[in-house]
């Protein structure tokens, strides 16, 4: 049987507990994705994190903008790690039942290549050719 518990009390006990076991910048991420998720779902009662939620959550953040800027899949998936270590602890403490399902949204798995291997090999072989920084204490092919 799981407790009925309002979502600033369990906020507040949980980032009681976070200021011992997290570093400052975990707690910055946790507050600042919990304040956004207050912002855009507004739940009242800890059982208002479902599924339909978090989908609701990711739709509206994937359509605000940062300084005129999209918000990156990468920083919504942050956010929705942060809930889910928070949903974990209240299963944990039986709060809630189950954690519930986060949609996490695809993210650029291969970092870009600016310069393909042909011309890195070109530009590699010719390092010696280099005649800048002067002065450095080692030459320009010296690594």
């Amino acid at each position: 049987m799981t407790a009925r518990i309002l979502w600033s009390d369990f906020r507040e006990e949980f980032e009681a507990d976070s200021a011992a076991k997290h570093r400052p910048s975990t707690r910055s991420g946790n507050q600042i994705a919990f304040d956004h998720f207050e912002r855009i779902i507004c739940p009242k009662w800890l059982q208002d994190i479902t599924r339909a939620a978090l989908a609701r959550y990711t739709t509206v953040r994937q359509a605000e903008k940062y300084r005129g800027r999209s918000i990156s899949a990468f920083t919504i998936n942050k956010e929705l790690r942060s809930l889910r270590v928070f949903t974990l602890e209240a299963v944990r403490r039986k709060y809630l039942s189950d954690p519930p399902e986060s949609p996490f949204l695809p993210e650029l798995k291969k970092i870009p290549t600016y310069v393909d291997a042909e011309t890195f090999g070109k530009l590699y072989r010719h390092a010696e050719a280099a005649t800048k920084p002067v002065d450095q204490g080692f030459t320009p092919a010296q690594w």
